[in-house]
């Protein structure tokens, strides 16, 4: 059994159910204790023994208390919250999709609900996404290359004749 208990910038994980105490503690099951403090530098850190508590007043409060220090127990204030914004390329990227995802949505729904199409047909305006690297490399072309474009020699000899 475990009880987590935690504040601000501390986390006390209680494991209950171990092994029985020898001769001390009134033969109770041995309880562990681990106290994770707030270190915002650090992910998992050194894992340390603070107190085996053996012997107290009434033989029954017996324990181990470890402690770790780890950014998962750091809470973040309301002012850091608020400060972090996203930036303008995430922006784009999350419209970006979201778009594409909606267009590719509707559109295999539109294709196959109302016209019926099957397989690779369903796929919205597949003739052009088929010819998409053609195009650009046609418009690569047009760009980039400086000058009226070059036939092969054979076509040419072949004109003549």
């Amino acid at each position: 059994m475990v009880d987590i208990m935690g504040g601000t910038d501390w986390i006390l994980l209680t494991y209950y159910g171990g092994d029985k105490y020898g001769s001390h503690c009134n033969y109770t099951e041995r309880v562990t204790r681990i106290m994770i403090i707030c270190d915002p530098n650090v992910l998992k850190g050194k894992f340390e023994i603070l107190e085996e508590r053996r012997l107290s007043k009434n033989m029954s409060n017996c324990y181990y208390l470890f402690e770790l220090g780890s950014n998962v127990s750091c809470t973040m204030k309301k002012e850091e919250i608020l400060s972090q914004k996203l930036s303008s390329g995430s922006v784009f990227c999350i419209l970006f999709f979201t778009v594409v995802s909606v267009y590719l949505i509707c559109g295999f729904l539109y294709k196959r609900i109302v016209i019926g199409a099957k397989g690779l047909e369903q796929i919205p305006n597949y003739t052009f996404w088929r010819d998409f690297g053609n195009l650009q490399a046609d418009g690569c072309d047009y760009i980039c290359r400086c000058g009226p474009r070059q036939e092969s020699k054979h076509i040419e000899e072949s004109m003549i004749i």
